[in-house]
């Protein structure tokens, strides 16, 4: 039985774990916020500390002053929502693991477990492990792995998007998205902050095909992230819907152009593209920038006038193919003599009718009443 003390403001935070890793070989014991546990750590040191506060201020407050004690005792950190730039930070403050609130699954208990036992027994996992991205991030799941040394492959799926990561002992060997190189693969999925994973654990020794170790590929994934949330805060009105120009000229773009601009046909925001059809890559974002400067993706009101404006156009087009079809007549039809005032006997009544001089016979004065009529609605 292992001791833990958990440090928090909120005893409801403290309840919430008594429930959530209940049978496991650890007693948990609050202590309260950071100026009791003081005095707690004087009667008893724990085996691990749990610290759980949502306020990233406060929580870095009291990890200056539990290192200031000296105790040199694991500890964990819950907090909220936070970047990967705050988790970092806490990892090389020396936090065995950065969870955030709140991610009680079956996968939270599974990693807790792991962390919980004696350094060099950590166990393999011997089922299958499923969660929700939402709740937990790829980088915190894979650091956990890699803790316990799990073989396996672990399976990523977003929307329609669907990668894995292949781990041999821990260490990431391979990864596959969208024909991406593995480690472009890796960044890519990374970004990826809504969905399901599925660790699949197995005895098979996988083939290297990354010659970065997981720190490396750790830092690789950090720097594409700080690139794509710089390109994604350089996305004017992101919460704003925006619309397909009804002016664009779909046949003049390229076809992954024309694949994501159709997202926009009935409205929708940039944050909301990205979450649901964004693969991760920076050139999305990139694009969607593009699209807006470029007035292929307009905001409700320049639709509305777009939109006027077409319909406007295709009443013209309409008049105007009319004309077109007359001139298509008068061209293909046989020269009539308009000299001769007799028809034949056997003449039919469509025969009499065409051979009668008539207004659209005059081709000056039809391309002069369709030229008034394309300024009148221009």
């Amino acid at each position: 039985m292992r001791e833990v003390f958990v440090i928090s403001e909120k005893e409801s935070i403290y309840r919430m774990f008594v429930v959530e890793l209940s049978g496991l070989p650890i007693h948990l014991t609050w202590v309260g916020d950071m100026e009791k546990a003081q005095g707690a750590f004087d009667r008893e040191k724990p085996d691990f500390i749990f610290f759980a506060v949502r306020d990233n201020n406060l929580l870095h407050n009291w990890l200056a002053r539990f290192k200031r004690l000296q105790l040199k005792v694991p500890f964990i950190c819950f907090l909220g929502h936070s970047d990967w730039e705050k988790r970092e930070l806490l990892w090389m403050a020396g936090a065995s693991e950065v969870i955030g609130l709140p991610m009680l699954r079956k996968e939270f208990r599974i990693i807790i477990e792991n962390l919980m036992k004696p350094s060099g027994k950590n166990e393999k996992i011997d089922k299958d492990i499923e969660g929700d991205l939402s709740q937990y991030s790829l980088m915190d799941l894979i650091q956990s792995l890699e803790d316990s040394r799990q073989n396996g492959i672990l399976k990523l799926y977003a929307g329609e998007r669907a990668g894995e990561i292949v781990l041999d002992r821990g260490a990431i060997v391979n990864a596959r998205f969208d024909k991406q190189e593995p480690v472009m693969a890796l960044r890519m999925m990374a970004q990826w902050n809504n969905g399901r994973f599925h660790f699949i654990p197995d005895k098979i020794h996988h083939k290297e095909e990354i010659k970065l170790d997981n720190q490396q590929i750790l830092k690789e994934c950090q720097l594409h992230h700080r690139l794509y949330e710089k390109a994604v805060d350089n996305i004017p009105d992101r919460d704003i819907v925006f619309y397909t120009s009804p002016l664009l000229d779909f046949e003049q773009i390229g076809p992954m152009a024309r694949k994501y601009l159709l997202y926009f046909k009935n409205g929708l925001t940039p944050a909301d593209f990205l979450e649901q059809h964004g693969t991760g890559s920076l050139k999305i974002p990139e694009n969607l920038l593009t699209w807006i400067n470029k007035k292929w993706l307009v905001k409700r009101s320049v639709y509305n006038q777009q939109l006027a404006q077409v319909e406007k156009q295709q009443k013209t087009s309409g008049v105007k193919r009319i004309f077109d079809k007359v001139f298509a007549r008068g061209k293909a039809a046989p020269r009539i003599d308009y000299s001769s005032t007799h028809a034949s006997s056997g003449a039919s009544l469509e025969e009499i009718l065409t051979r009668r001089p008539y207004l659209f016979t005059d081709h000056k004065r039809l391309k002069a009443l369709i030229d008034a009529l394309d300024k009148h609605y221009a």
